[in-house]
């Protein structure tokens, strides 16, 4: 992630409520010089960062952090949602003027 993004606003981890009609929703919100999430925070599963020892792969002005689950996922739908509209980025999410969600199941 960009070196001057705090990583827990910068990503989160959260569970999706299985509806009676099949569909999900997330919602996200911004802001000028701070940015909420949108997500309910009974959603937002505890996520920690860990900063990589070795910072060779890393494009400059970005660093390379480790998430891991502060405890295990139940069965259930979930997804990785990084913020990436508010900031200016390369590579991978260059050029992406939205957020990106990443969903996946646990059955």
């Amino acid at each position: 992630m960009p070196k001057n993004a705090q990583p827990d606003s910068y990503v989160t981890l959260a569970s999706f409520a299985a509806r009676q009609n099949n569909t999900r929703e997330v919602l996200t919100g911004g802001g000028y010089m701070s940015y909420s999430s949108g997500i309910h925070p009974d959603r937002i599963m505890p996520i920690t960062f860990e900063k990589v020892e070795d910072q060779s792969r890393t494009i400059k002005d970005f660093v390379i952090y480790k998430i891991a689950l502060k405890s295990p996922l139940t069965q259930g739908e979930y997804a990785v949602i990084l913020y990436t509209s508010e900031v200016g980025t390369v590579g991978f999410f260059g050029g992406h003027a939205s957020n990106s969600c990443f969903d996946f199941g646990i059955d």
